[in-house]
């Protein structure tokens, strides 16, 4: 465990120079697929900063991937069947996929032997129990993600439209426009997740089948921030800088013209299938299950 604590302080100290962690905040959560157990994994503590991790491994908790102990809680029921795949970001074969009228609960994740571990472990567990070659999870509440995360519904639909302009012969499952190419080829398109309650099990169960469905490493959450895997947690972390830097640089377009974009059209968009052809060997999704 020791090894692994240690790359995860590495990661948070990465994410915290970029200033992507508010000072003393307990939001957002980091962990690793445990290397001695296949079956379980290494994340934060429930109220822990990751801008002051402790020493030692007192930060961390080891969480087995079967433990997951569900609380009765208010939940709102969810029939997939009548869900609006295309707005929200997962293509129509995802319909086969989700059990319609299914209710959720929210979970609570039982004590383990170094304590409470993250209240929102489940998004981790969800990822790891699904798809193959992610090692990492990155979740946070960073502020550009955090804004982005916050616009309006009809910004965000105009924001769909450019991306189906870059690449009109693909699913429509992209949120984040296509303005700079070396992001699209690090990184791969951006999804997005409707709001649904922090800690639910629809939350969790929603982000890693629209991963997993659309091939994506990246997506934002209503309201709520950004979730990015990895096969390293400092991939993971430095796929997390690249979607912050990227929602930064929109933001401020918007705000700067008017709420316009310039965005890279169909031809241009086509470097980056070049570039992951013949410089990356790989999109970022395939280099996620090639290692």
């Amino acid at each position: 465990m020791e090894a692994s604590v240690v790359k995860l302080k590495e990661a948070a100290a990465f994410l915290n120079k970029k200033g992507f962690l508010l000072p003393g905040s307990s939001s957002g959560n980091i962990s690793v697929r445990n290397p001695n157990n296949p079956e379980g994994m290494i994340i934060t503590l429930s109220g822990e900063s990751l801008d002051f991790l402790k020493e030692g491994t007192k930060s961390f908790c080891e969480v087995p991937l079967s433990n997951r102990g569900y609380e009765e809680h208010d939940s709102q029921s969810v029939d997939w069947s009548k869900w609006d795949f295309k707005v929200h970001g997962l293509d129509r074969e995802a319909k086969s996929m989700l059990i319609p009228g299914k209710t959720y609960t929210m979970n609570s994740m039982s004590e383990t032997k170094q304590g409470k571990p993250s209240y929102e472990t489940c998004l981790h567990l969800g990822v790891y129990e699904n798809i193959r070659g992610a090692n990492a999870v990155v979740h946070l509440h960073s502020p550009n993600s955090t804004n982005f995360a916050c616009l309006k519904p009809e910004i965000i639909m105009q924001l769909r439209k450019n991306c189906e302009a870059s690449f009109p012969d693909k699913d429509k499952t992209n949120i984040v426009p296509y303005i700079n190419v070396a992001r699209i080829a690090k990184c791969g398109p951006i999804l997005w997740c409707p709001h649904f309650p922090a800690a639910s099990n629809e939350l969790h169960e929603y982000v890693w089948r629209a991963l997993k469905i659309n091939e994506c490493i990246a997506i934002i959450l209503q309201n709520h921030g950004v979730l990015t895997i990895g096969v390293t947690i400092m991939e993971a972390a430095m796929v997390a800088a690249e979607v912050e830097q990227e929602l930064g640089i929109i933001l401020d377009t918007l705000r700067l013209s008017g709420g316009r974009l310039d965005c890279l059209n169909y031809i241009e968009a086509q470097d980056v299938e070049w570039y992951w052809k013949n410089i990356s060997k790989g999109n970022p999704w395939e280099k996620l299950h090639s290692k």
